[in-house]
């Protein structure tokens, strides 16, 4: 088969696909795709793909930024966001951000969130970041830091750091 005959045959595969997936459309609204009927992921690469992390419980030192956890995102457009749980019953207050710097907050909004802390109130506080766009041209960490700022004791920390592919 010549190279030429060889382009016409993958072209021809390539519309008979697409016809294919048009057919599949059917019944569809203009604009609209068809989501998924049961309990599976989007794979890798695909819109919706999904990524997600929490590390346990971790004790934070005073005025020391501490990864929490992290993800590796591959090039595309992503959305990230985090929730982070802190337990004291000292005055100050707890940072977390959501940065590409290893255990560095990064205090550019809307990055962070801080969370002022009252030792009237013994318990559990908790602040979310995000939703953040994310458009990547190559594979990028992303770390969600924490860390207590102007406390004199330690407190524990934990959070969950999530991602979806949105395009």
């Amino acid at each position: 088969m010549s190279g030429m005959d060889q382009l016409a045959q993958s072209q021809l595969l390539v519309v008979q696909a697409m016809n294919g997936f048009a057919e599949d459309m059917t019944g569809f609204g203009s604009g609209q795709l068809p989501g998924t009927t049961t309990n599976d992921d989007a794979t890798a690469g695909n819109v919706g793909e999904y990524l997600a992390n929490s590390a346990g419980v971790q004790p934070l030192v005073p005025n020391v930024p501490l990864n929490l956890a992290q993800l590796s995102l591959t090039a595309g457009d992503w959305d990230v966001s985090a929730t982070l749980y802190f337990n004291t019953a000292d005055d100050g207050s707890v940072t977390g951000s959501i940065t590409t710097s290893s255990a560095t907050l990064s205090l550019v909004r809307p990055n962070y969130a801080i969370i002022p802390i009252n030792s009237t109130f013994t318990g559990d506080y908790s602040a979310t970041i995000g939703p953040l766009r994310r458009s990547l041209n190559a594979t990028t960490i992303y770390y969600l830091v924490g860390d207590a700022i102007g406390t004199a004791v330690a407190l524990n920390a934990e959070g969950f750091f999530r991602a979806r592919r949105v395009r």
